[in-house]
């Protein structure tokens, strides 16, 4: 019998305020259990934007297997557990 092994995607929605017209930028970083999100937003020089709250969904990059994981976007710090 020939078992597979399916591992968990794991998506986030971040909620903040940003600035009107201007682009986000997401990177991410991982090592073992430790995932690094950083979000920054670009505008145009010259501009005045206006503050506006987003909401983002984000796929994390990878997979994750069963563990305990330690998820930090910019200065925020959460733990999940996938099992």
């Amino acid at each position: 019998m020939l078992f597979q092994a399916y591992r968990i995607r794991v998506q986030i929605i971040v909620e903040g305020q940003g600035l009107a017209g201007g682009d986000l930028e997401v990177r991410q970083e991982r090592t073992d259990g430790e995932i690094f999100v950083t979000i920054s937003q670009m505008h145009p020089p010259g501009t005045q934007p206006s503050p506006q709250p987003f909401k983002q969904r984000l796929f994390l990059e990878g997979a994750f297997p069963p563990g305990k994981y330690t998820l930090r976007v910019n200065d925020y710090a959460t733990t999940f557990q996938v099992r």
